[in-house]
C-alpha cells in the first residue's frame, strides 16, 4: 500500500501555509499525521467502504485531516486534549459540529 505514504506526504506538505486560525507548524504536522492515521483506519475498517478504492479513502482522509486542522485553534486543541483525558462525553459534544462540517466538506472526494 504505497498510497498511504504518498497521501501522508501530501497532507504534511500541502496545507502548512493555508491555515488562518487553525493549527500551524509542528503542532499542525503532528495533528495531521495522527488525524490521517485515525481516519484512514476507520475508513478502511468500515464495511460500508469495501467497494471504495483505497486511494479514494486516502484522498478523503487527506481532506478530512487538513480541514480539521484548519478548524481547530491551538487553544481548542489543548482544551480537546484535556477533555480527552477527563471528559470524553463533553469532548464529543464540542467536536460534533466541527466533525460534521469537515465530513460534509470532504464527502465529495469519495464520489466516482
Amino acid at each position: 500500500m504505497r498510497v498511504i505514504p504518498i497521501c501522508l506526504l501530501l497532507v504534511l506538505t500541502s496545507s502548512a501555509g493555508f491555515a488562518q486560525s487553525g493549527l500551524t507548524g509542528t503542532s499542525r504536522t503532528e495533528f495531521l499525521e495522527n488525524a490521517f492515521k485515525i481516519c484512514f483506519q476507520k475508513q478502511t475498517d468500515n464495511p460500508k467502504n469495501k467497494a471504495i478504492k483505497v486511494a479514494k479513502l486516502a484522498q478523503y482522509c487527506v481532506c478530512y485531516s487538513d480541514h480539521l486542522a484548519d478548524r481547530i485553534s491551538p487553544d481548542e486543541n489543548k482544551t480537546f486534549d484535556q477533555l480527552f483525558a477527563n471528559d470524553r462525553a463533553e469532548l464529543a459534544v464540542r467536536l460534533r459540529p466541527i466533525l460534521d462540517s469537515v465530513t460534509s466538506a470532504c464527502a465529495p472526494t469519495l464520489s466516482p
